[in-house]
């Protein structure tokens, strides 16, 4: 389906509650709507916004262009801060979609798919990851080869086809990233007061059939118990190793 609508000349929106509103109101009221419509929180309906650039919702007194709110969304940004959670998460929904809509480079699509997709509601979870290598354009074959996996499994074989990923994914905190060598970093080894913290971390890591394979500059914790070039820390019942290469 996302093919058909990315080969669309465009694609209307039609909510049930959305077309009782006139879209004659301010920016902020107006993607509020949409945002918490019923379209906007289901997950396949996700592909109809982020497949085509020119998609518009259709309200009872006519239609609003996406593009054209995300430009006014640019223009208030630059005089208001908005700080309101309410505001906040619908602004954070457009920048999403934008992201999705208007970047072509896929590495840049990547955690704007993620996100989008994982907010969504589904009945089946398993779809979230399906979903979201549509919005990054695998292939038939792709797909099919995460659906032979089991649930448990699928979100690490979209890793491995990906081949790659944002190092900062690794941090991420979440039930999807607990298999081995796929497993997620504390988030308080990024903190530069803790006793083990990351300081400099490339774009992206790869990812190989074994799991995550990345090189962090960082900060060694040093104690006697340990050999001076190794250090070892528990968290959580995960075991990590940081190996001091400085002079290596």
């Amino acid at each position: 389906m996302g093919l058909i609508y990315e080969k669309a000349l465009g694609t209307l929106v039609l909510d049930a509650e959305l077309i009782t509103h006139s879209k004659n109101v301010d920016l902020v009221e107006r993607v509020s709507r949409i945002f918490y419509s019923r379209w906007a929180t289901r997950l396949w309906t996700l592909q109809e916004a982020a497949a085509n650039v020119n998609f518009v919702v259709q309200f009872k007194d006519g239609t609003v262009s996406f593009p054209e709110m995300l430009r006014e969304r640019t223009a208030i940004l630059r005089a208001h801060d908005y700080t309101d959670p309410i505001t906040f998460e619908a602004f954070r929904w457009m920048q999403e979609i934008g992201n999705l809509t208007l970047r072509k480079d896929n590495d840049d699509r990547y955690m704007s798919a993620i996100n989008a997709a994982c907010y969504r509601n589904t009945s089946h979870k398993r779809d979230e990851i399906i979903c979201a290598a549509g919005l990054l354009r695998f292939t038939r074959k792709q797909i099919l080869r995460l659906l032979e996996h089991p649930e448990t499994q699928r979100t690490a074989e979209f890793l491995r086809i990906w081949g790659h990923c944002p190092a900062s994914l690794i941090f991420a905190q979440g039930p999807f990233y607990t298999s081995p060598g796929f497993r997620s970093c504390p988030r308080e080894f990024l903190a530069a007061w803790a006793e083990t913290a990351v300081v400099n971390a490339p774009p992206l890591m790869r990812v190989t059939k074994e799991g995550f394979v990345g090189t962090f500059k960082g900060l060694i914790l040093i104690t006697p118990d340990v050999k001076p070039d190794v250090s070892t820390v528990d968290h959580d019942s995960r075991h990590f190793v940081f190996r001091d290469i400085r002079n290596k």
